[in-house]
């Protein structure tokens, strides 16, 4: 009931400090123990990129440390590729993000441009009962190649989750 409430909480007043809140608290509950960790330094959002034409990723952050639940994740994510996204052969890797808050990444490859990528970013949106069903809690961003490689340096999506939502 909490996180129902807090869901419509994001959803009902989008753009004010509450869904801001109401999105920590829920990151919180999913696992991200860094969640209330203010940005430090806006200079980190310089490191990130968000270049129209350049090759793009989509990249699924998953607080767990269960093995089990990251296959889970990485076949159903395959399932809804192959339902929605047959013809563009898109391939998907996982890496731990932060092994000490265990944080892992499912990056799904490539797309050619921004577009692409904030299309299949819709879709997720859209049909997320079909992406991950097995209950994991997740959070989907557009990447670049370079803003992909400073995420992983950082070990955090919390400054990249703030650029993401002022530029995509």
């Amino acid at each position: 009931a909490y996180i129902t409430s807090l869901n419509y909480v994001v959803k009902k007043h989008p753009n004010t400090p509450e869904e801001t809140r109401a999105k920590e608290i829920l990151r919180f509950i999913k696992g991200d123990k860094q969640a209330f960790d203010p940005i430090l330094y806006e200079e980190q959002l310089e490191d990130f990129s968000s270049e129209e034409n350049k090759l793009h990723y989509v990249l699924v952050v998953i607080y767990t440390e269960k093995s089990k639940e990251v296959t889970s994740a990485k076949i159903d994510i395959s399932t809804y590729n192959q339902k929605y996204h047959k013809d563009e052969r898109l391939k998907i890797t996982s890496i731990y993000l932060n092994k000490e808050d265990g944080a892992q990444i499912i990056l799904v490859r490539k797309f050619r441009n921004k577009k692409m990528s904030m299309d299949y970013f819709e879709g997720v949106e859209e049909n997320k009962s079909e992406f991950i069903r097995g209950g994991q809690e997740y959070e989907v961003f557009a990447v670049t190649q370079k803003s992909y490689r400073e995420i992983v340096k950082q070990k955090s999506v919390n400054a990249y989750r703030k650029f993401f939502e002022e530029q995509y």
